[in-house]
């Protein structure tokens, strides 16, 4: 199969005749889903780009401690600020391997929408999805993990009791950036 004026090959930003990273001159044919099929000449220049073929590449790439699924979840989840959702997703509709994120927040039944990225695909867009999915974990901590002082500065003790009051009813409130009592992280109940 020749990689040259191809119509069924990945449509890349590059060269299909060289090298994406060194610039070598690929060979004119080229074996399917390889390095060369996407534009490397081997493995070596693929990684070098920040492009994942696999759950290897990943491990690798997040300084997980094994090529594993648990590994890899427990380092993002470790290496953010609300922790994330990770998962391995053996078999899309296409039949290839995919990976997923989505937010997460400890004490809370919120489902996130997530992200699913399916090999080989870009580190900086692996990076994205974790920020983003983090992000919004972080977002749902501040609205609902406020703590029994969040919200109550500057109120007199009236003020305090019908809050208090108020709150027993309710599950979750905001976390208040300035709060006193919980340094503005929150807490969880």
């Amino acid at each position: 199969m020749s990689r040259i004026n191809r119509d069924d090959g990945p449509d890349e930003p590059w060269d299909d005749t060289h090298c994406a990273y060194c610039f070598r001159k690929l060979p004119d044919k080229i074996e399917p889903e390889t390095a060369q099929w996407h534009g490397f000449c081997d493995d070596r220049c693929g990684k070098q780009t920040g492009i994942l073929n696999s759950v290897a590449d990943l491990a690798s790439a997040v300084m997980a401690g094994d090529a594993s699924e648990k590994s890899i979840a427990r380092r993002l989840y470790k290496d953010t600020r609300c922790g994330i959702s990770f998962c391995v997703v053996r078999e899309n509709a296409d039949g290839y391997l995919a990976v997923s994120v989505a937010g997460y927040c400890e004490g809370t039944e919120r489902k996130f929408e997530g992200t699913t990225l399916q090999f080989p695909f870009w580190h900086e867009e692996f990076t994205a999805a974790v920020e983003a999915a983090d992000a919004e974990g972080v977002e749902v901590w501040n609205q609902t993990h406020g703590c029994a002082l969040c919200g109550t500065a500057g109120m007199g003790a009236e003020e305090r009791i019908n809050l208090a009051q108020h709150r027993a009813e309710m599950a979750e409130w905001a976390v208040d950036p300035e709060c006193a009592g919980c340094g503005g992280g929150g807490e969880i109940r």
